[in-house]
């Protein structure tokens, strides 16, 4: 079994000492009178561990509140070093408990100790530095809490309802929640770990329900997250590396986390849901630099940098702001044309985790999924029902990123979109006119700016023989973008954020 680690995160304050807690946690925290100093040639070896405690605002998601009291669980290691023992002795716990008895066959005997958890990561002594091999934190396995580690039932009981769905012993094994590295120092026999990470918590909403599931969030930074840790005698550490790779961390899922509920055709767009929870783990300190890389199950990329330093803090999961995903199609929502045109709608697809869903350009990378057209309803002028074919000519095709779509004869309005499946993606609204009257054109300090020659939905134009016709207003208001210029709304309607 190994170590619950995760929730071993500390309080940042926490340092290595020397002194042991009767009760930790407690006011008189680190105030006890000195343990008994072992004997350090004693066969078998013996070493007491502390755990250090999780503040539960930070780590703690089963509801329990106060400072978490985190265990080791048998047959836990860590490898103790010295002067004279470079090549480090491993110690094992057969107990559970918060602060266990570690042993060895025989043990260091050097007067200063040092001790790194997990054993299995860490190196060869040299020049005082322990490096500690972080490659097995490259990648691990989504989960969308930070289990309770704070007593051996909550950790083992495969009915744990924080393990629904989720056997226990599977998440201690391939976890690396429990196992995120720590290190102590002493002069006796008694250690008191600290961490050496700490967390980051993304949050992700699919607003518009587009069933998005993500596959894989890497996160890139500034500095070798995954590649070397080389810890000093006084616990401080530089990170080292060789690749780019050794930059990155991710999280992964074999059937994707959808971010989107699944009954979102029944409830309302809320801002303010969360539906996907990642938790990152990388050495504390101030990065420049992150930028989160999100796969979805469809093979679809989506890049999100942060644009300010952040800090981490050792044994503390930070949490970012809610983050919503925004996908969207090509760059205008409404065409107008005329009888006997062909209109090519672009397709490409955009993203953007801007808050107001102000459109950014961004666009969407990695394998896309085949869309199919479809056309959605048409309603030619005059007309009093919806009737197939009687604005468009035959169907839509598409080519690369470009949909085309023929009108035929008949004026009047129609709807066609892009396909993933039978999901509609994207739509846009096709206005056919009786004729091709220029926008207005108005150049204010130099700059261009066209208005649009009718009132948006129109299926006359506004000139002084139809302007009072009751046809000029014959169909609703439909917020739009004309094409292929950019066009500048004149008009007393209020435009959704994003859409100016």
């Amino acid at each position: 079994m190994k170590k619950i680690l995760f929730s071993i995160f500390a309080l940042a304050a926490l340092c290595c000492c020397t002194k042991i807690e009767d009760k930790p946690g407690k006011e008189n925290a680190g105030e006890n009178d000195q343990q008994e100093i072992l004997n350090p040639a004693a066969d078998p070896a013996v070493i007491v561990c502390q755990a250090p405690l999780a503040p539960a605002t930070s780590t703690a998601t089963s509801g329990d509140s106060g400072e978490i009291p985190v265990i080791w669980l048998e047959d836990d290691q860590v490898k103790v070093y010295g002067e004279n023992f470079t090549d480090g002795v491993v110690y094992t716990t057969a107990t559970d408990g918060e602060r266990v008895e570690f042993t060895a066959a025989s043990g260091v005997t050097d007067p200063t100790r040092y001790a790194i958890y997990p054993a299995g990561v860490a190196g060869t002594m040299s020049a005082g530095t322990i490096p500690v091999d972080l490659s097995r934190f490259r990648s691990y396995e989504y989960h969308s809490q930070i289990p309770f580690f704070g007593d051996p039932v909550h950790y083992k009981a495969s009915d744990d309802p924080l393990f629904v769905g989720t056997d226990s012993d599977y998440f201690k094994e391939h976890s690396i929640f429990p196992h995120l590295p720590m290190f102590s120092s002493s002069t006796s026999d008694q250690f008191t770990f600290s961490n050496l990470f700490g967390g980051l918590k993304v949050n992700l909403n699919d607003y518009q329900g587009n069933a998005i599931k993500i596959a894989s969030i890497k996160l890139t930074a500034d500095k070798y997250i995954s590649g070397t840790m080389n810890v000093a005698s006084d616990g401080s550490f530089t990170l080292t590396g060789s690749s780019e790779d050794e930059k990155t961390i991710t999280v992964y899922s074999a059937s994707g986390i959808k971010i989107s509920p699944s009954d979102y055709a029944a409830a309302s767009p809320n801002l303010n849901r969360t539906q996907g929870k990642f938790y990152f783990f990388l050495p504390a300190g101030t990065y420049s630099s992150l930028t989160f890389t999100l796969t979805d199950t469809s093979g679809r990329i989506y890049t999100q940098s942060v644009s300010s330093s952040v800090t981490v803090t050792a044994g503390i999961v930070k949490t970012f702001k809610l983050l919503q995903l925004s996908l969207y199609y090509g760059t205008t929502n409404c065409y107008k044309t005329t009888t006997g045109q062909t209109v090519d709608i672009d397709i490409t697809p955009y993203y953007t985790f801007d808050t107001r869903f102000r459109r950014a350009g961004n666009v969407v990378e990695g394998t896309l999924p085949t869309l199919t057209p479809s056309v959605l309803w048409e309603l030619k002028t005059d007309a009093t029902a919806l009737e197939a074919g009687s604005v468009i000519s035959g169907s839509p095709t598409i080519v690369g990123n470009t949909m085309s779509v023929t009108i035929g004869s008949n004026t009047g309005n129609a709807v066609v979109a892009v396909k993933d499946g039978d999901d509609v993606m994207w739509s846009w609204h096709i206005w056919v006119v009786e004729n091709a009257v220029a926008d207005i054109h108005y150049k204010i300090n130099g700059e261009d700016f066209y208005m649009m020659d009718r009132d948006l939905g129109a299926v006359w134009g506004c000139t002084p023989a139809t302007k009072s016709a009751p046809n000029a207003y014959r169909f609703p208001l439909m917020v739009s973008q004309h094409t292929p210029r950019p066009v500048r709304f004149f008009s007393t309607i209020s435009l959704p954020p994003g859409l100016t």
